[in-house]
């Protein structure tokens, strides 16, 4: 729970609001009533079932609180994005990355396996040590445009791809602002690959037919699979 304690504080950090003299237990007690309380542990039953009363649920319920009230989250939206972390936590996306995920989930308005994709992104960052910096610009800007789950794992991985070629990164996230098609999810194999080929082009990088064939093959495997639950245990 200390990295969500961590990741609010840079939160309220980026996003300033103002509080007053007022502290957040006040507030709960006044602003996130008892009935508003019930409110979202009804939410998050009817989403997760017997897994609503596990410890570990509703901790991070807990622990979600003073953000939902900053965001001013109903406690609809609240329940979904426990499932979204709960989803990503069985699919094998460790909490300590789904947890970066959550200054910006009121923000986020793709479905479940958009959400995965979402978070596979992030692991892979980390995997590759993309700097918070580019990293974070990346996603802030995609999920505010509602990008979908393929075109921003696309994204990302040519943004990985451009560092290791010594691409300006300031300069690749402005191509790729520019590029990078919203939605991806329902391309034919032909036309990713075509797209793929046509933003690294864009983005002079140098990625030859045979690796945009891996890439999209790689990426429509993550897009199509049924079970999202597995999502994790495709090689990248």
């Amino acid at each position: 729970m200390k990295r969500i304690q961590y990741s609010l504080f840079i939160f309220f950090l980026l996003f300033p609001f103002v509080l007053g003299a007022q502290n957040l237990d006040p507030l709960s007690k006044s602003d996130y009533t008892n009935q508003q309380r019930l409110l979202i542990k009804s939410e998050v039953r009817k989403l997760l079932g017997d897994r609503a009363n596990t410890t570990a649920i509703k901790d991070l319920t807990s622990s979600l609180i003073p953000w939902a009230m900053m965001e001013e989250i109903t406690p609809k939206d609240f329940a979904r994005n426990i499932y979204f972390i709960s989803k990503g936590i069985d699919a094998g996306i460790g909490f300590e990355t789904t947890e970066d995920l959550i200054p910006i989930l009121s923000k986020f308005k793709g479905n479940e396996n958009d959400f995965l994709l979402l978070a596979l992104s992030l692991k892979e960052a980390e995997s590759a040590a993309l700097p918070l910096e580019y990293r974070d610009s990346y996603l802030a800007n995609v999920i505010l445009r509602g990008n979908d789950g393929i075109s921003i794992l696309t994204g990302m991985r040519l943004l990985i791809l451009s560092r290791s070629e010594k691409k300006e990164t300031e300069e690749t996230l402005k191509l790729l602002q520019k590029n990078l098609p919203l939605k991806m999810n329902q391309d034919t194999d032909v036309k990713m690959e075509a797209n793929i080929l046509d933003i690294s082009k864009k983005l002079n990088l140098n990625v030859n037919q045979s690796l945009g064939q891996k890439l999209t093959k790689d990426i429509v495997k993550f897009g199509n699979k049924k079970d999202k639950n597995n999502i994790m245990n495709v090689k990248s």
